[in-house]
């Protein structure tokens, strides 16, 4: 499985047999295959990065591809093994390893949708739960 195992987590940076996760159906079937496994669960965590490093506007979604070396970097400030001023100067090293990725930004967006979607039609687990409506 292509992922970097740091502590008792490991970082998924692309999905089984492809170099990108370019549709939401590939999107939920890495997500189906890594589930079925005994005690794995995906969870989405961030990790923070200077806005210096970016060329283009940000926007909420937006995915990027952040190289080894910076993502390794962003990590360790994120675990608090480096100050801000120590990162923010380190990350003009790696400037070149931020690259948005817009076909997984557009697979994510879909899949988003698809989840929210999902959930405002799907029935509750436990109907006693379930909000009233007067």
């Amino acid at each position: 499985m292509p992922f970097l195992m740091i502590g008792l987590a490991g970082i998924v940076h692309q999905p089984l047999g492809a170099p990108r996760f370019s549709t939401p159906d590939g999107i939920e079937r890495f997500f189906a295959q890594v589930e079925q496994g005994p005690s794995l669960s995906i969870n989405f965590e961030d990790i923070w990065l200077p806005s210096t490093l970016f060329d283009t506007p940000i926007h909420v979604g937006d995915v990027y591809r952040v190289g080894y070396d910076l993502f390794r970097l962003a990590y360790r400030f994120r675990d608090g093994q480096i100050n801000q001023h120590d990162f923010e100067t380190y990350c003009i090293e790696f400037e070149r390893q931020l690259l948005l990725s817009e076909d997984e930004t557009r697979a994510f967006g879909k899949w988003s949708a698809e989840q929210i979607l999902s959930a405002q039609t799907r029935a509750p687990k436990n109907d006693n739960l379930r909000l009233k409506l007067e």
